[in-house]
């Protein structure tokens, strides 16, 4: 899953596009489709994980792991009909982080690096 993550830092910028790659997990075979795309942009001035899903409504659940793996945030959402969400990481200290989305069938997964 590592190999998979893809590093991305803010250095400056308001609001950074954080890569989101699909999860190949082998317990969740994908098929012949392609799964919906995942959008993530941080706000480092807010805190905020502003997430953009090509299916309005679908719930989702969320996980924030530290640079060792340790779960430090989780928790559920929905996009709205526009297809938005956003999840406040405003409390993390500066960091490397892992930023796990999950839906039924499908993960994605992002590295973030929140700079104080």
């Amino acid at each position: 899953m590592i190999a998979m993550m893809l590093l991305f830092s803010i250095g400056g910028a308001m609001a950074v596009e954080v890569p989101m790659k699909e999860n190949n997990n082998p317990d969740f075979p994908s098929g012949p489709h392609r799964s919906p795309a995942l959008q993530a942009n941080y706000d480092e001035y807010t805190g905020e994980l502003a997430l953009l899903y090509s299916e309005s409504g679908a719930a989702y659940t969320y996980y924030v792991y530290d640079e060792d793996g340790i779960l430090l945030v989780g928790g559920t959402g929905a996009f709205n009909l526009a297809g938005t969400s956003s999840i406040n990481l405003g409390v993390l200290p500066s960091g490397y982080y892992l930023v796990e989305v999950v839906f039924d069938t499908v993960s994605y997964v992002g590295r973030l690096y929140i700079e104080e």
